[in-house]
């Protein structure tokens, strides 16, 4: 008996839903084998969401601690989503992991409608979800616990939407739909912005100036919003997560601007996945060159994709567990197949058939590297916040909750302990981002705030060696060392009456650590 028509079509997106089903509960498993059972994310990140998002939904104020305001997200819209959720069910650790599963669930529906929609069905289809899902890579977004996963998915459909109206202007209504996907991807995460701008001015190529109003204004409204809501508060227009780890023009010397104007060149050619897509795109769409001036959609896509592309490695950064670039990633895979199908099929001749191939599989043989060492960094990563993080935290909420502390990774400690948390990278704390901005942060000025905010100890990860900013602070006196597998943390009492109750809290907590973690207690000076 022959299958019925809807499901030989729907197969390949039942495949993937199953691959996506078995690698996540895979992963999961891997991730709690080595956490004894608990569930921790392998970034310190997520918490900070979570932070965010219980003290929005708990007290409504919109910080990393309830002492008041931070501008900590550079994805207000993922910590508002986060923030209803816990008000209607309660917070919860699993709520970050649970959208994120349902966000993938739907990218892979997403996708399947769009191979539909370019003619790319059975096998090539499935084979097409998988490499999605691999690659991008799914799986490590959503294991990450933030808002990586509903970029790339709202990512895909902004570049997909944005290349059919361009194609074909249609009606006001499906310009607003577009105007509000485009509000919705900069909520979800600011690089939303390259994008939108990448639209704005191909709709100005188009002679659609009040489109491009329309989705420009629509865009850049949650920005100005909580630009101006952050500066009522004594902030920057900015978060503090974009001014201190965005590639931001540096204007006082000539070298600092060369620099600047070089990062896209520097950054896409340490990313050798993204340089293949970016080259591969690019070939296709000068081959098409005639289907761009006559405003085609998949070649309109393409010139969107590479829009993204260099705009994010300009302004923005790769890496950090595969997550930041992982939108471009989806991006070209969702584009590129469609296109190089049109060039095989309207008979390019064979050396540039050839050359394609070539790139094509130059970028599936990065992306594959980049995808198989992807995953395996889960656990570790897991295992590492375990260690040090989340044993933090509980030191902190048994022996200083509610006390001044100073930190460097701000996130698990603030959701297990109720702090007043002097933040010495400076994401959650004002005076500090504007001391790095200023290029006057130094171990003084971390003596002062200490004094001023009356910190009482200081845990300092391994990651911000205290050496760059001018070596220990004065007056604080390292105390212990924790060290684990993926990392270490050095204690330190910020005043000298606190050395003794410190090491004596320490010495009671040593038989809460896990096996994995060693304690090492220094001798106090003289």
């Amino acid at each position: 008996m022959e299958p019925p028509r809807l499901l030989r079509r729907s197969w390949p997106l039942l495949a993937a839903l199953a691959l996506l089903a078995v690698g996540l509960t895979a992963v999961i498993w891997a991730c709690t084998a080595r956490t004894g059972g608990t569930f921790v994310y392998p970034l310190d990140e997520p918490y900070i969401h979570m932070d965010m998002a219980r003290n929005l939904a708990g007290s409504g104020t919109w910080g990393v601690t309830r002492e008041g305001f931070s501008a900590s997200s550079s994805s207000p819209g993922w910590t508002a989503l986060l923030a209803g959720l816990y008000a209607l069910f309660g917070p919860g650790e699993l709520w970050p992991l649970v959208l994120n599963a349902l966000l993938a669930i739907a990218l892979c529906a997403a996708f399947h409608f769009h191979l539909e929609r370019v003619g790319i069905r059975g096998p090539a289809a499935a084979l097409l979800q998988a490499a999605a899902i691999g690659l991008t890579p799914v799986l490590v977004l959503v294991l990450c616990g933030q808002e990586h996963t509903l970029h790339a998915l709202l990512s895909a459909l902004f570049v997909c939407s944005a290349a059919g109206w361009l194609a074909e202007p249609g009606s006001a209504r499906r310009l607003a739909l577009l105007a509000a996907l485009g509000a919705g991807l900069v909520l979800a995460r600011y690089e939303g912005m390259f994008g939108v701008f990448a639209v704005v001015v191909l709709m100005l190529l188009r002679r659609r100036p009040l489109g491009a109003l329309l989705l420009g204004a629509a865009a850049a409204a949650p920005v100005v919003a909580f630009g101006l809501w952050s500066l009522a508060n004594g902030w920057s227009f900015f978060p503090n997560s974009i001014l201190l780890k965005g590639n931001l023009p540096e204007l006082g010397s000539w070298g600092g601007f060369f620099r600047f104007a070089t990062t896209w060149a520097v950054q896409i050619a340490q990313n050798p996945h993204v340089l293949c897509l970016m080259l591969a795109a690019g070939f296709v769409l000068v081959l098409r060159a005639r289907d761009l001036l006559r405003w085609e959609r998949q070649s309109l896509e393409l010139a969107l994709f590479l829009g993204c592309a260099l705009l994010h490695m300009q302004f923005s950064r790769a890496g950090w567990l595969f997550r930041y670039e992982a939108y471009l990633v989806l991006l070209g895979i969702w584009i590129l197949p469609g296109s190089v199908r049109t060039v095989v099929r309207t008979g390019a001749g064979r050396g540039l058939r050839l050359a394609l191939v070539a790139l094509v599989a130059a970028a599936a043989i990065f992306l594959t590297v980049r995808g198989v060492a992807s995953h395996p960094l889960l656990p570790a990563g897991s295992q590492g916040v375990y260690e040090l993080q989340i044993q933090l935290g509980r030191f902190l909420d048994s022996r200083y909750s509610g006390q001044a502390v100073a930190l460097t990774d701000i996130g698990a400690c603030n959701y297990l302990a109720d702090l007043r948390c002097l933040d010495l990278y400076g994401l959650s704390d004002r005076d500090v981002g504007r001391l790095r901005l200023a290029g006057r942060y130094d171990s003084r000025a971390m003596a002062e705030l200490g004094r001023k905010r009356n910190v009482r100890i200081a845990a300092v990860f391994d990651w911000f060696p205290l050496e760059t900013y001018g070596g220990t602070p004065p007056g604080w006196s390292k105390v212990a060392s924790w060290k684990a597998s993926r990392g270490s943390i050095d204690f330190y009492a910020v005043a000298r009456e606190e050395r003794r109750l410190l090491a004596e809290h320490l010495r009671a907590h040593a038989g809460e650590l896990p096996p994995g973690v060693t304690q090492r207690l220094f001798p106090g000076p003289g």
